[in-house]
């Protein structure tokens, strides 16, 4: 079972009997239907509805909760909340937390551990005993930011072959597509139906045909907030992962502060409950929910060559239409204007990143595609 140490995480523990009604009219997620042992990804945005903080959040027991978050900004965090909590009977604090241990599954959808490693397994051990230890908010959690990926990759009836990565995608080899010869197998034709996970071939960092795919099977992605199991994973295998999935991160891939929580899938993955109550910042997001007037989202990219540095503006026929994320080898994210991106493509002009011609797909279970009639509006 692959295993990578994030070194960049905190840890904040919420408890009291007022924990999960407090949570539940202040962050983006449904808190009192989330389920221990579950990871969801939730938000607490601005009054306007920017995406201040973003963290996963884990209900470890009862009206316990644990916070994973970005390292960075957990401090803020911490006093933000304690700023909400007002006369709520619940106690908040921040663990030293220095890394959270991430696995991902190599064996059967349905088990936590893969049945081929010996009982003596670190990694099998942490995960048969996380449960317990979820009650002091350092154990075993199911990462649900890949669920829809996990749910494609381990049907077999759509995908029997091992792990797909995003070297390749649906379409005919050499396309001429958007201006460029794209990459054999990739499409990014707005007519086309966005690949999904269970077309995409090849092996880690688009290494081709013939480069060892990571693992041979996906089943879930288990973070791990006690002493991790040792390391056997890159920091580019995870990436790469991550990629796979269209799962973005704080400060490589958007700002805190600067995007709206469709811009970054929370809609797309749990981390927005549309059907609760009242939050701080509710109401832009329902009413950009209900319009349909989010324009930018995550896409999944492919470079003809390897692509340059995050941050890197893509250009579509002359517009910007956004920048560079996470980047591994010739595959990367982006947040995207789609329309800026999808008018280029109808007027054959070329969509690039730093010279590179791009191609493009759709993060596996999204509910959005190109958008129609897009005439690449101003801001």
């Amino acid at each position: 079972m692959p295993v990578h140490h994030l070194d960049n995480r905190a840890l904040l523990t919420i408890s009291g009997p007022d924990a999960a009604h407090f949570l539940h009219n202040l962050v983006t997620a449904d808190v009192e239907r989330l389920a221990e042992g579950a990871a969801q990804p939730a938000a607490l945005l601005t009054p306007q509805g920017k995406v201040m903080f973003v963290f996963l959040l884990i209900r470890t027991g009862g009206d316990r909760f644990a916070i994973d978050a970005e390292a960075a900004s957990a401090d803020d965090l911490f006093r933000r909340l304690t700023m909400y909590k007002l006369r709520a009977k619940v106690e908040i604090s921040k663990q030293n937390q220095n890394v959270v241990a991430v696995c991902w599954e190599v064996d059967s959808p349905g088990s936590q551990v893969d049945s081929t490693r010996s009982g003596n397994d670190p990694v099998s051990s942490d995960l048969e005993s996380g449960a317990s230890d979820l009650e002091s908010g350092l154990g075993a959690a199911t990462d649900l930011r890949f669920a829809a990926f996990a749910a494609e990759t381990n049907d077999p009836a759509k995908y029997p072959h091992p792990l797909p990565l995003p070297s390749r995608g649906r379409g005919e080899a050499g396309a001429s597509v958007g201006g460029g010869k794209l990459p054999a197998g990739m499409a990014n034709a707005p007519g086309d139906a966005p690949p999904s996970p269970s077309s995409l071939r090849g092996g880690v960092r688009g290494g081709g045909e013939d480069e060892k795919p990571l693992v041979s099977s996906f089943g879930q992605v288990i973070r791990i907030s006690r002493a991790p199991p040792p390391q056997t994973a890159t920091a580019a295998d995870w990436t790469a992962l991550r990629i796979a999935a269209g799962v973005p991160e704080p400060g490589i891939d958007f700002a805190l502060g600067d995007a709206f929580p469709h811009d970054i899938g929370l809609d797309q993955n749990g981390g927005v409950a549309f059907r609760k109550g009242c939050y701080v910042g509710q109401e832009v997001v329902s009413r950009m929910q209900h319009r349909g007037t989010a324009r930018r989202r995550v896409m999944i990219v492919r470079g003809e060559t390897d692509l340059p540095e995050t941050a890197t503006a893509i250009d579509a026929g002359g517009k910007p239409a956004g920048a560079l994320g996470s980047v591994c080898g010739r595959d990367g994210l982006a947040i995207l204007r789609l329309d800026r991106v999808k008018a280029a493509l109808d007027a054959g002009a070329p969509v690039t990143a730093g010279g590179v011609i791009l191609a493009f797909a759709f993060p596996p279970g999204v509910t959005y595609g190109w958008p129609d009639g897009a005439t690449a509006e101003g801001d």
